[in-house]
């Protein structure tokens, strides 16, 4: 009996590959295996590997030596069907959606399952766009559009928005922040998840909130510091930014332990509200080694959700995303069916558990 071969990163991207063959490619001449990796989100030696599959199914021939892959005869009917006019979408990411947080990264998924049912070209492509200051000038050359193609900009940036305007490109902003510019997003607006954790965390008692933000844009620190400042006053504290909304930079394991290393030295926090899953990883090993428990010592809210949620034991207060409301109001500005410019702000759905608890005491 054969062996039913499992799922890989090669084997996925050669299906990908196949389906860009089957959409249409300009010319006889297949986009070089950086380019098809930066569109796929995949590494170049895995689609070099996916490439050589489509050399031995008689799908394309050529590469090795720098030779260009090309579309083999038998190939070529399917490389050339017309494309679907307006329904074309292509997908704009800062990193491979391996590494994106597990909320979006099913998002996405249903987006391009729903969106193959109505006849749509879905395709992704990987643009360092998250920590640049200005639009940059190789973005016309390397990202991927064709006329009428709509784009939507994964935790996009003001630079993004910038170049979208000014290259008359249709985008969406999938969360992130466009400054004034006349880009629409649709996410989940985490000042209400804050507000909504603020409260539950203060009804109980707790002042020494910490929720720290770690790789931010400047106007959504600012949000979430009004939010953090109004919720410490209202219980009768006194707000310290740097305490209480300690920053950074950059979110990365070290900058996380130093963060709370820092503000339990200063005075210990009786409650944290992260805004990351990686975040809560850290905190978690942090809290482990310090000797601490959750909610004994310490409540935690995390203003996220993932499918391992369930495995976390006390079991976590956290937020799950309306995905089924998110991507309705994606489809409806892809239709043009949009209720607002602006797009959609929604509010994140409160899950209660077990990891907030009143303050120690004496606290």
């Amino acid at each position: 009996m054969k062996r039913i071969e499992k799922p890989s990163a090669v084997l996925l991207a050669a299906e990908a590959l196949r389906e860009l063959l089957r959409t249409g490619v300009r010319g006889e001449r297949l986009p070089g295996t950086r380019i098809l990796a930066g569109r796929l989100g995949l590494s170049a030696p895995t689609v070099a590997a996916a490439l050589e599959r489509l050399v031995a199914e008689g799908l394309v021939e050529g590469g090795g030596a720098r030779r260009a892959y090309r579309l083999a005869a038998g190939g070529a009917a399917a490389a050339h069907a017309p494309p679907r006019a307006n329904k074309d979408l292509l997908v704009l990411t800062h990193e491979e959606a391996g590494r994106l947080v597990d909320s979006t990264r099913r998002l996405l998924d249903l987006l391009q399952r729903r969106l193959g049912e109505r006849g749509w070209r879905v395709r992704n492509q990987v643009i360092d766009f998250f920590y640049v200051k200005r639009p940059r000038a190789w973005w016309d050359k390397v990202i991927d559009l064709e006329e009428g193609t709509r784009v939507i900009g994964v935790y996009g940036r003001q630079p993004l928005a910038e170049w979208a305007v000014k290259r008359n490109v249709k985008m969406l902003f999938l969360g992130g922040d466009a400054g004034d510019l006349p880009v629409p997003k649709v996410a989940v607006t985490s000042a209400r998840m804050a507000e909504t954790a603020m409260a539950k965390l203060t009804e109980l008692g707790h002042q020494r909130i910490v929720l720290p933000l770690c790789d931010r844009a400047e106007v959504f620190k600012k949000g979430m510091h009004e939010v953090t400042r109004r919720a410490v006053e209202a219980a009768g504290g006194t707000y310290v930014q740097g305490y209480h909304n300690p920053e950074s930079d950059y979110l990365a394991p070290d900058v996380t332990r130093r963060i709370l290393e820092s503000v339990f030295s200063t005075q210990p926090p009786t409650a944290l509200v992260l805004m990351d899953w990686k975040e809560l990883v850290a905190c978690h090993c942090f809290l482990a080694e310090a000797g601490l428990k959750v909610p004994r010592d310490v409540s935690l809210v995390v203003l996220s959700d993932s499918i391992t949620a369930e495995w976390f034991h006390p079991g976590l207060c956290r937020f799950r995303f309306p995905q089924q409301r998110l991507l309705t109001e994606i489809i409806k500005w892809l239709e043009d069916k949009a209720g607002s410019e602006k797009g959609a702000l929604l509010s994140g759905i409160y899950v209660d558990g077990d990891s907030i608890g009143q303050p120690p005491d004496g606290s």
